[in-house]
């Protein structure tokens, strides 16, 4: 077995006559790896691997430089400075973040091993040390850490925005004259029609109770998304905890990729969502804290006496007052009323 070292010289090829040393310092540290499958009895010197990690690139994934991007910090731009140089001094390369993997990154060593894998605070500082960064403190990269890990993976909004509405705003929403595409379940909707218009009166005039997250395309300020949110809401898990706060009825959407950025905004507003976007899901929640839950769900409301639309996770019918005269809707049927009654209690 050869070892090709700094100082020897290719024989033959597009570096005839350079060294590897040359070579790694032009950039074209990848040609080392053509010689050597080129040439199965030769390996690399360990300067020369050395070398070639004192001059390499980070190479990010896209998620990596998606999440970045995403975080407004100093240390993220630098990060995203070094990102972008074709040479430092790194023992990193084709670095890869997973929304899996949140608290770790995988990478390559030039000339190394494979699929190593390394904290992300561990990373930065090694990066920052050996490129010579010290403007820094441990509470700069804590909080990095910290942004990194909340916004690692998440969907992001392209050519749209969110908007929650009350009131009216909720009935032109409905109807299908108003939708950016006449695709997905949005399209399927049997509430999308001119001559439903008056079922959807129930949420309509519960505007303080009943507001509706709509995702508008930027281009045609049409609607491409949207799902109901029951403002007051109480949730009794079948673990015995009670969730108290805002539920994300069913997310209809053109495209079903728009179904994360729905599930998003529910978890960064401490929302509960339905875990299954169909009418036969009443009972299955997913918690802010992404848990999967089956529970006994009620809800307030202003009044009840109004038209009303077929209900995708509340049963119509299932009213119920509490010892306050309060007056609340429920997932629940007849024979769990009893127990929706108490629950409107606490």
């Amino acid at each position: 077995m050869k070892l090709l070292k700094l100082s020897d010289k290719f024989k033959s090829g597009k570096y005839e006559g350079k060294t590897p040393s040359v070579v790694i310092n032009k950039g074209q540290s990848r040609y080392l790896k053509f010689f050597l499958s080129r040439n199965k009895d030769v390996r690399l010197h360990k300067d020369v691997i050395k070398h070639a990690q004192s001059k390499t690139q980070l190479k990010m994934n896209k998620t990596m430089v998606e999440t970045l991007e995403e975080i407004n910090s100093k240390v993220s731009k630098k990060l995203l400075y070094l990102n972008k140089r074709k040479r430092i001094v790194s023992t990193f390369t084709n670095v890869k973040a997973y929304k899996t993997k949140k608290d770790t990154i995988t990478f390559d060593i030039p000339f190394g091993n494979k699929k190593n894998q390394i904290k992300v605070g561990r990373f930065v500082k090694k990066v920052f040390e050996l490129n010579g960064i010290e403007e820094f403190s441990e509470r700069d990269i804590e909080v990095f850490v910290n942004d990194y890990y909340s916004k690692v993976g998440e969907p992001k909004l392209k050519g749209a925005y969110f908007e929650v509405v009350t009131g009216e705003k909720v009935r032109e929403c409905y109807l299908e004259d108003n939708y950016h595409k006449r695709t997905g379940t949005l399209i399927r909707s049997c509430a999308r029609y001119d001559h439903y218009q008056g079922r959807i009166d129930f949420y309509v005039y519960n505007p303080n109770e009943i507001s509706m997250l709509v995702l508008f395309d930027k281009e045609t300020k049409k609607v491409r998304g949207r799902a109901l949110i029951w403002n007051d809401s109480k949730i009794l898990f079948n673990d015995g905890t009670v969730f108290e706060g805002s539920f994300m009825d069913r997310i209809y959407t053109n495209n079903d990729k728009d179904i994360a950025l729905f599930k998003s905004w529910a978890k960064k507003k401490g929302m509960v969502h339905k875990f299954r976007q169909s009418y036969d899901c009443k009972e299955e929640f997913v918690t802010p804290n992404e848990n999967r839950k089956t529970g006994l769900l009620i809800s307030k409301i202003d009044e009840s006496n109004y038209q009303r639309p077929y209900f995708d996770t509340m049963i119509d019918g299932a009213f119920l007052r509490n010892n306050n005269g309060d007056l609340f809707i429920s997932n629940s049927y007849e024979y769990d009323r009893p127990r929706a009654t108490e629950l409107a209690n606490r």
